[in-house]
């Protein structure tokens, strides 16, 4: 089954756009603003049972529609914390494991490192010639970013500059999923590809098939790797190589998501979220 369990019972980022605040690495000048607020709590839960037999068309209504509303409330709720420091919009936020770090990416083409327990930046990353569209967070604490320069590049728990850069795409990259073990990186992009690289090492194992923009890239269990579309399509690959299992839905796909049991979830172009089991069968949208 798949659950969504939000709880906002400690500090939410929230990139904020604002020039006058820029951090110099080394110096932690960005700040944390914290708002004098009760300690807010919301628990929202959407469970879809993977059984043989499927919920109703009430229930899973029922169920999206709590799914929906969850997430207009959030949208809706102020954030507890702000950390400044971008010169322009975020674009990509990642949490190491252990919940101590973040990494934020910015169409100011920077990258920021943040301690979350103290609010301060610890450092400016700056090597993406353009937007940081995307970020991940690798078991070991490291993290990789990727831009619109087509490159990812990742970066040590130290340091400004990246331990390894690859030299991923022909286009920007637009989004990254690192695998459970740390040990690949996936990245979708404008080029029409996706590309599962290792982090350690050479070689790349590149995903053909999508007619135009690839906007979402997931790692599924066992792994599998899940591609998300422009062309409204929804690619599952099997983790060696082989061709994909292709679901065609009706919208354009802007993001994908996986769940530890195999469960997809997919956001259209079309405001909708629909969620397919393992093997793509949409079981509620």
């Amino acid at each position: 089954m798949i659950r969504f369990a939000l709880a906002f019972t400690s500090p939410r980022l929230r990139g904020e756009a604002d020039s006058r605040q820029q951090p110099r690495a080394g110096e932690g000048s960005s700040t944390i603003e914290r708002k004098r607020r009760r300690p807010l709590t919301l628990a929202l839960r959407a469970s879809f049972a993977a059984s043989a037999a499927k919920p109703s068309p009430r229930k899973r209504g029922e169920a999206m529609r709590t799914l929906t509303v969850g997430f207009f409330l959030i949208a809706a709720l102020p954030a507890q914390a702000q950390l400044r420091g971008h010169g322009g919009p975020v674009r990509a936020v990642a949490v190491a494991p252990d919940g101590r770090t973040a990494i934020s990416g910015s169409f100011d083409q920077s990258a920021i490192l943040w301690a979350l327990d103290r609010g301060a930046a610890i450092r400016v990353l700056r090597f993406h010639e353009s937007a940081v569209n995307a970020a991940a967070a690798l078991p070991d604490g490291r993290f990789a970013t990727a831009g619109e320069d087509g490159r990812i590049a990742i970066w040590a728990a130290a340091g400004v500059t990246p331990a390894r850069v690859i030299e991923a795409h022909k286009a920007p990259v637009v989004a990254l999923a690192a695998s459970s073990d740390g040990r690949f990186l996936a990245s979708a992009s404008w080029d029409g590809t996706a590309r599962v690289t290792p982090v350690e090492g050479e070689g790349a194992r590149v995903l053909n098939g999508h007619h135009g923009n690839v906007n979402g890239v997931a790692f599924a269990p066992g792994g599998r790797i899940v591609t998300a579309g422009y062309d409204a399509t929804l690619r599952i690959w099997p983790a060696d190589e082989g061709p994909p299992a292709v679901i065609a839905l009706p919208t354009p796909l802007n993001a994908v998501a996986a769940a530890p049991d195999g469960e997809i979830v997919a956001a259209g172009a079309d405001g909708s979220i629909r969620i397919l089991s393992a093997a793509g069968q949409v079981r509620a949208e």
